[in-house]
């Protein structure tokens, strides 16, 4: 969130420093120490288990998914809806597991950031849109925090 400035309106004062806040954990959060079972999981199987009412069930999940890459592609509507969950670090988790599965990820990450109504979940698609770097993502990057009352700096 470096180089982002404010224009302070209404609520957003408070979202933006939840937004600061949530990127300078979203490394952290999702840690390497992931349980094997969960290594050896079919796709399917860790898109089960992110309909688990345990977060840690749902971040390992999470997090194997993106270390899969290009296999995890049909994943990724699953892995979107999971930037709304009410756990932070498992939205981190999200942002970062489709940020590695990359291109293929960014059509549904341009559309939650354009027509989601959760602001939370556009906030997440937008940074794992951040984190690719290909022309669209990072457009549709720079137009989110546009439209949302943020400069870019």
């Amino acid at each position: 969130m470096v180089g982002l400035r404010h224009k302070i309106k209404d609520d957003r004062l408070g979202f933006f420093a939840l937004a600061v806040f949530s990127f300078l954990f979203s490394i952290s959060a999702c840690t390497p120490s992931i349980p094997e079972k969960y290594r050896s999981m079919s796709i399917s199987e860790l898109v089960k288990c992110l309909q688990s009412k345990e977060g840690t069930v749902r971040a390992n999940a999470i997090v194997v998914l993106g270390t899969r890459g290009k296999d995890a592609i049909p994943a990724i509507p699953d892995l979107i809806k999971v930037l709304g969950d009410n756990r932070q670090y498992v939205r981190n988790c999200a942002m970062d597991a489709l940020a590695e599965i990359g291109k293929a990820s960014v059509p549904a990450l341009v559309e939650a950031v354009e027509k989601d109504k959760n602001k939370v979940v556009r906030f997440h698609a937008a940074g794992a849109l951040r984190k690719i770097h290909t022309k669209e993502s990072q457009a549709a990057y720079e137009a989110y925090f546009k439209r949302e009352g943020y400069k870019y700096a």
